[in-house]
């Protein structure tokens, strides 16, 4: 911009923690959703980082304040005083006179009316002339370089602070989303009952921070990437005397595990909501997953993959327009779409051999509901309906695979056996 350029732009990604300012294609403010005002005078006295450093140690005359709470404004005069302070930052030192701001703002995608008043009105009163509202997951997708335009299905998950935002774009659009009120301030206030209930010991927001960030895990087994075990130092709950407690991250991984359950449960009701085709699409360019899992079934984990399950296992998927998707690569064929339900109903399955669920002859109830047709949809089992029969499932050593959903409490010894099958791994992995 010039010198006597009167519009800037920005773009304001406005967090529950953090907020990020760009301009020209850099970021010039990254700091945190935190403001400091005077009691008294309802005055800014400090914003972003300063103020985060005041936070729970103010006296009567300060309060301090994350104005964004569950990726939402919860005080607005407070968020405008905040953005006020941040834009401050953005250099204009070229400018003879202050320009007007033509802003673009990211939102959460399940924001309702009121919400995306309250954030175009904030950004009103900050400086802003032209407002823009972009919703974060189409930001997100954006920002990492995904062709957004594409006739092809992507899945953004956008866990912040206050928010989880889950999408599935394509052709310029949301085709499904989810956002829940599930998100990184969650995991620290299960980081902090964790403390309180388990080493009885009292930490502040801040610490409960630093151990998610140090020690912070999803999953229990790392491998040789685990980080080292992080040292806690905080006041005894009952004597308030000093104390210091070490803290692994598979202590915290088991604490984080209802929270994260609900971000895995809102990713599978976006997915629900998402058209075959484009659900494809996902699960083809999700090669870690699918790597992961034709390594975990090679290797001998025990496994029982039903319908979709089933499906995944293939070499490859084909949907109603014909196209190919690479899926795992176990069961070695291809599933397609049909025009109508394939063995729809319940049946009586007998197995022709042993395998990790019964022993030959054994029988149990199951059904089926499904529109795919497979190439290879297996001979360990002999289905009957009515006086219809044919063979179905895959079986192997640790696999068992195919169409039918089984009815567990038809033959509970199924599933007692699935789980000696399991048990038997783990002893024999850690054996190894």
């Amino acid at each position: 911009m010039g010198l006597f350029s009167f519009t800037q732009e920005i773009a304001m990604d406005l967090g529950t923690a953090n907020t990020i300012i760009i301009t020209n294609g850099k970021i010039v403010v990254d700091e945190p959703s935190v403001v400091a005002l005077d009691r008294r005078t309802d005055k800014m006295i400090a914003v972003g980082e300063k103020a985060k450093l005041m936070h729970e140690k103010t006296h009567e005359n300060i309060r301090t304040i994350r104005p964004l709470r569950d990726g939402v404004i919860a005080d607005f005069y407070a968020c405008e005083q905040m953005m006020r302070g941040l834009i401050k930052r953005v250099n204009t030192r070229n400018h003879l006179f202050s320009p007007s701001l033509r802003m673009v703002i990211g939102v959460p995608s399940g924001s309702t009316e009121v919400e995306l008043r309250a954030v175009r009105d904030s950004a009103e009163h900050a400086g802003g002339r032209d407002v823009y509202l972009i919703f974060e997951p189409m930001a997100a997708a954006i920002g990492i370089g995904i062709d957004v335009e594409a006739p092809e299905g992507n899945m953004i998950v956008d866990i912040g602070g206050g928010s989880t935002e889950i999408a599935v774009i394509s052709l310029g659009g949301i085709v499904s989303n989810n956002s829940i009120r599930v998100a990184g301030d969650d995991l620290t206030e299960d980081i902090r009952e964790y403390m309180s209930r388990q080493h009885n010991v009292k930490v502040s927001e801040r610490m409960a921070e630093r151990i998610k960030i140090n020690v912070g895990a999803a999953l229990t087994e790392l491998g040789e990437g685990a980080p080292e075990d992080y040292i806690v130092h905080g006041p005894n709950r009952i004597t308030a005397l000093p104390m210091e407690v070490p803290v692994c991250y598979q202590e915290v991984a088991h604490c984080l595990e209802k929270s994260i359950s609900k971000v895995e449960t809102a990713i599978l009701s976006a997915l629900e909501n998402t058209p075959p085709e484009l659900y494809a699409d996902i699960l083809e360019k999700n090669t870690g997953t699918l790597n992961s899992v034709k390594e975990c079934v090679e290797s001998g984990v025990p496994c029982i993959a039903e319908c979709g399950g089933f499906m995944y296992l293939h070499e490859i998927m084909e949907d109603s327009d014909k196209n190919e998707h690479g899926m795992v690569g176990i069961i070695k064929g291809k599933c397609r779409k049909t025009d109508r339900l394939q063995r729809f109903g319940y049946m009586e399955m007998t197995a022709n051999r042993d395998n990790i669920l019964c022993k030959k002859g054994d029988k149990i109830r199951a059904r089926e509901f499904h529109y795919f047709d497979s190439d290879c949809n297996g001979n360990g089992f002999t289905a009957v309906k009515n006086d219809r029969q044919w063979e179905c499932v895959n079986v192997d050593k640790n696999l068992f695979a195919g169409f039918p959903h089984l009815h567990f409490f038809a033959n509970i010894n199924f599933a007692e056996n699935f789980m000696k099958s399991c048990e038997e791994y783990k002893c024999t992995k850690s054996e190894n």
